[in-house]
């Protein structure tokens, strides 16, 4: 009998112990207030601002004669696209371009325009959208797309229409196929 009643106590006490003690949580009453947390950290392998789409610009084919003319693209084939995965340095993106060129003939004096562009977010987004820039297209590197600290977060689009782009090419040229090589570069740093 002694062993049945120590086997009874010893169970009797472990199902005790395997009962999980349940907490009382604080009262609440009408008005109180309670929180809610949520941490976001940044993918180790999508941590960088990302430049990930540049346009093509096909201004066509122009009789020429004996004036100057300006021209609109008939083709923008692609927006100017930045990612950014949740930096809040700011980046900028600059362009630039080399003369207008068919072989040894050159476009002298035509100026290759693009106003600021339409700029919207890819996806719904509450960060504050960069800013288009109106550009004359140089040589050196011209601030065309830029955010600011904390903004320009998520991915963002630059859209320029038909009309938001010209190219302006005075009298004197000869008939050629030229073309002028556009080089887009990202900074992952606000414009200073």
């Amino acid at each position: 009998m002694k062993k049945s009643l120590g086997l009874a106590a010893i169970l009797g006490v472990a199902t005790l112990l395997a009962v999980p003690v349940v907490g009382q949580a604080a009262e609440v009453q009408s008005g109180d207030t309670t929180t809610a947390n949520v941490g976001l950290t940044q993918d180790p392998v999508n941590d960088a601002v990302k430049l990930t789409h540049a346009p093509n610009i096909d201004f066509g084919t122009q009789k020429i004669g004996i004036s100057s003319f300006m021209l609109n693209p008939v083709n923008i084939d692609d927006d100017l696209v930045v990612e950014n995965p949740g930096l809040g340095d700011g980046w900028r993106v600059n362009v630039s371009a080399t003369p207008f060129e068919d072989g040894s003939k050159t476009l002298a004096d035509a100026k290759f325009i693009l106003k600021a562009g339409n700029v919207t977010p890819v996806e719904a987004n509450s960060s504050a959208k960069p800013n288009s820039m109106e550009v004359t297209l140089l040589t050196s590197d011209q601030l065309i797309f830029v955010a600011d600290k904390n903004a320009g977060i998520g991915a963002w689009k630059t859209t320029y229409a038909s009309d938001q782009v010209s190219l302006n090419i005075p009298a004197g040229h000869v008939a050629g196929h030229y073309t002028s090589t556009l080089t887009w570069t990202l900074a992952n740093t606000p414009s200073e």
